[in-house]
C-alpha cells in the first residue's frame, strides 16, 4: 500500500504536474480580462482626450475669416441757438461692417450704413425767412483693403500663429498617447505579476499532497520506532514551512489585486471571475529557443528613440517654441500697411451723391523697450529648455530600448542556468525515487528534493514573466511608433 501511495504521489509531481504548460493559457486568460480595461473610466478618458486633441489640432490651422459688426445709435444734440433760429437735431444711425481676413493676413472690409437726421428748427420772429424744420436720409457705402507688408504674408504673423497652435495641439495629443501607452504597460505588468503569483500559489498548494504523504510516512516510522519523536519534528517543520510559503504567496496575490483595483471595481470583478475556474499554468514556448520570437521582433521593428510618442510630443513642443519666438519678433516689428479705401454717399432727400477714394500707407510700431528685451530673453531660455528637453527625451527612450535588449540577454542567461538546475533536479529525483523504493533513504530527503525542484520552477516562472513582458512591450512600442 505504501509503495502504491509513493508511486501515486511521484506521478503527480513528475508527470501530470505542469513542467510549466503552454503560454496559450495566459493568452486566453489575458484576453478575458483586457476587454474590461478598455472600458474603464481611466482608459476611456485617455481615448476621449486623444479625440479632443485631434479635433483641436485640425481646427488650429483653420481660420474664422469673417467678422460682422452692427451698430445702432441715436444722437441728440442740445438746443443750438443762432441769430436766425433755435435748432434741435436728432440723428439715427445704423451701420453694418463686414470684414474678411485673407489667408496671408490681408484685411478687407465693407461698411453699409443709413443716417437719418431730424432737425427741428424754431423760427426767430424778428428775423424774416428763418429756417424751417428739415429731415434727411443719407445712405453710405464704404470699402477698404489693407495689408501689412512687414509682418504678414506666407510666413507672417497670422500663419505662424496658426501653425504654432497646431504644434501645441499635436504635442498635447502625443503626450496623451504616451500616457495611454504607459498605462497599458503598467496594467499588463500588474496582470502578469498577478498571473505568475497565482501560478506559484497553485504549485505550492499542489505540494501539500507531497507533505501529507511525508507526514504519514514519518508517523509510521515513529510508531515502528524507526525514528524518534524528536526526528519527527523535522517532518512537521516541513509542513510548517510549506504552509508559511503558501500564506505568504496568498498575501502577495491579494496585494496585486489591491493594486489592480485602481483600474476600477468592474475590472477587478471581471478579473476575479475569469480567474475562478482558470488553471494557472506558466511555461516557455515549446520551441528550442523560447527567446527567438522576441529577439526577432526586437530586431525587426528597429525602434528609434525619436519615434516614441514622448519624443514626438517633445519635438512638436520644440517647434511650437521656435514659432513662438518668431511670433514675438514679428509683434515688435514696425507695421507698414499700404491701403486703399473708397466711400459713396447718397442723400435721398436732397438728391445728391458724393464719393471719395483714398490711397495711402499707415505706419505703427510697438516699441519693445525694456519689456520687449526681457520677453525675448525669456523666449530664448524657453527655446533652449525645449531643445534640451527633446534630446533628453530621445536619450531616455534610447535607454529604454537598450534596457529591453539587456533584459532579454539577462533573461536568456538566467534561463540557461535554470535549465541546467532543472536537469540536475530531475536526475536527482529519479535517483532518490529508486533509493526510496528500496528504503535506503528517508522520505524527508526525497520531499526536500521535490520541493527544491518546485523552487527552481518558481525561478523559471520569473524568466517566463520577463520574456512575456518584453514581448508585449516591444509590440506596443512598435505599434506606437507607427501611429
Amino acid at each position: 500500500m505504501e509503495k502504491f501511495l509513493f508511486t501515486w504521489i511521484t506521478t503527480i509531481y513528475l508527470f501530470t504536474a505542469p513542467s510549466l504548460a503552454s503560454a496559450s493559457d495566459f493568452d486566453a486568460w489575458f484576453k478575458q480580462v483586457w476587454v474590461p480595461i478598455q472600458a474603464s473610466p481611466q482608459y476611456e478618458g485617455l481615448d476621449s482626450r486623444i479625440k479632443s486633441a485631434n479635433f483641436e489640432s485640425e481646427a488650429a490651422l483653420l481660420r474664422s475669416p469673417w467678422t460682422t459688426t452692427s451698430t445702432l445709435s441715436i444722437d441728440e444734440a442740445r438746443p443750438i441757438e443762432t441769430e436766425n433760429e433755435t435748432r434741435e437735431v436728432r440723428t439715427h444711425i445704423f451701420s453694418n461692417e463686414l470684414k474678411y481676413v485673407f489667408d496671408a493676413g490681408t484685411l478687407a472690409s465693407m461698411n453699409l450704413g443709413v443716417n437719418y437726421v431730424d432737425a427741428k428748427n424754431q423760427k426767430n420772429p424778428f428775423v424774416p425767412n428763418s429756417a424751417t424744420d428739415a429731415k434727411s436720409r443719407v445712405y453710405t457705402t464704404s470699402a477698404s483693403l489693407s495689408h501689412d507688408i512687414n509682418r504678414e504674408g506666407n510666413r507672417g504673423f497670422s500663419k505662424t500663429s496658426r501653425s504654432r497652435n497646431q504644434d501645441l495641439s499635436l504635442s498635447n495629443k502625443w503626450n496623451i498617447i504616451q500616457a495611454k501607452l504607459d498605462l497599458e504597460l503598467q496594467i499588463f505588468r500588474q496582470l502578469l505579476d498577478y498571473y505568475v503569483a497565482r501560478c506559484k500559489l497553485e504549485r505550492l498548494e499542489d505540494s501539500k499532497e507531497l507533505v501529507i504523504w511525508v507526514l504519514k510516512r514519518g508517523e509510521a516510522q515513529v510508531k515502528a520506532n524507526l525514528i524518534s519523536q524528536t526526528n519527527f519534528l523535522s517532518f512537521k517543520d516541513l509542513e510548517t514551512s510549506v504552509e508559511r510559503q503558501i500564506s505568504g504567496q496568498m498575501s502577495i496575490v491579494d496585494g496585486y489585486v489591491v493594486n489592480l483595483e485602481r483600474n476600477g471595481t468592474k475590472f477587478v470583478s471581471s478579473l476575479l471571475k475569469a480567474s475562478e475556474k482558470h488553471r494557472f499554468l506558466c511555461s516557455f514556448p515549446s520551441s528550442k529557443d523560447p527567446f527567438a520570437e522576441t529577439k526577432n521582433l526586437l530586431n525587426a521593428t528597429k525602434i528609434e528613440g525619436t519615434e516614441f510618442p514622448s519624443a514626438v510630443s517633445a519635438g512638436y513642443r520644440k517647434q511650437a517654441t521656435e514659432k513662438s519666438a518668431k511670433i514675438q519678433r514679428l509683434e515688435y516689428k514696425p507695421s507698414v500697411s499700404p491701403f486703399v479705401s473708397g466711400q459713396w454717399n447718397n442723400s435721398i432727400d436732397s438728391e445728391t451723391e458724393t464719393g471719395s477714394v483714398s490711397l495711402g500707407v499707415s505706419f505703427s510700431w510697438n516699441i519693445p523697450g525694456r519689456k520687449g528685451d526681457l520677453l525675448q530673453q525669456s523666449t530664448r531660455e524657453e527655446l533652449e529648455s525645449a531643445t534640451k528637453s527633446y534630446y533628453s527625451t530621445v536619450d531616455l527612450n534610447n535607454s529604454i530600448i537598450a534596457n529591453l535588449k539587456a533584459r532579454l540577454v539577462a533573461a536568456e542567461r538566467t534561463y540557461q542556468v535554470i535549465k541546467k538546475s532543472e536537469s540536475s533536479s530531475e536526475l536527482l529525483l529519479t535517483a532518490l525515487k529508486q533509493e526510496l523504493a528500496i528504503g535506503t533513504i528517508d522520505p524527508l530527503n526525497y520531499a526536500s528534493a521535490a520541493l527544491n525542484k518546485i523552487s527552481i520552477e518558481q525561478s523559471s516562472l520569473e524568466v517566463w514573466s520577463t520574456i512575456t513582458s518584453l514581448h508585449f512591450e516591444v509590440e506596443r512600442y512598435s505599434q506606437a511608433s507607427k501611429l
